[in-house]
């Protein structure tokens, strides 16, 4: 269980988080949705720990920040070769060259194990960022919108191996997306983002069909969703 008590954070006398309590339970997938600059960000790299909250609490069992996965917007790749780039997140066991080439087959990465980091197109670049992840098991995995630099056929397979990983490990998985169909099909809870505050949040049939706010039905207004 991980429960944030009144987060705070501003940027230059602008609050841009401002969450008063939330609890993400142990296996739960949750998407948080929202337009650009409602917290969603913000959020994800406190929980990440690479940014310090002004104020307020997140209570989570002993070790998990150092076990979780984290990925960015724009994930950093390193300039050498692929296969390296997967060999180095192995962390807390030894490194597999086998389970790298593995982990990339999984994103359709596999024929570019040799190439270069540093020559990959952004989708690409999120996918080894992805396969990364793979290799090792993270009680907590913290997305950025993983998939908005990828086609839709590597978005569609790398959404499968993340269901697929979530279930085997028994992640907790907290993503941002400005997919609403990718947060129906990935998420068990969605939670809206609203100029920093959590407006609304429930399931993706609750909140989407059925907005009991005013800032989801206007978030909401000019998406068609099924």
């Amino acid at each position: 269980m991980i429960k944030i008590s009144q987060l705070r954070k501003s940027y230059n006398g602008r609050c841009v988080l401002n969450i008063e309590d939330f609890v993400f339970e142990p296996g739960g997938k949750y998407a948080l949705i929202g337009a650009n600059g409602s917290g969603k960000s913000t959020l994800l790299k406190i929980l990440a720990g690479t940014l310090a909250a002004d104020s307020g609490s997140i209570d989570c069992p002993s070790g998990l920040r150092e076990r979780l996965g984290y990925m960015p917007q724009k994930p950093y790749i390193y300039d050498f070769s692929v296969l390296k780039n997967i060999l180095i997140a192995f962390t807390h066991s030894q490194s597999d060259s086998a389970a790298a080439l593995r982990a990339l087959r999984r994103v359709g990465m596999e024929d570019f194990a040799a190439a270069r980091g540093s020559r990959l197109s952004g989708g690409e670049s999120q996918r080894v960022a992805f396969a990364r992840m793979l290799v090792e098991p993270h009680p907590l995995l913290l997305l950025d919108e993983p998939t908005s630099a990828m086609d839709l056929n590597a978005s569609d397979q790398v959404e499968q191996e993340l269901l697929d990983y979530c279930s085997e490990q028994t992640t907790t998985l907290i993503f941002a997306t400005h997919s609403l169909a990718q947060a129906q099909r990935v998420a068990d809870t969605l939670l809206l983002m609203d100029h920093g505050l959590l407006a609304e949040y429930g399931s993706a049939a609750e909140l989407i069909h059925h907005p009991q706010t005013q800032e989801a039905r206007d978030f909401l207004r000019n998406w068609k969703v099924d």
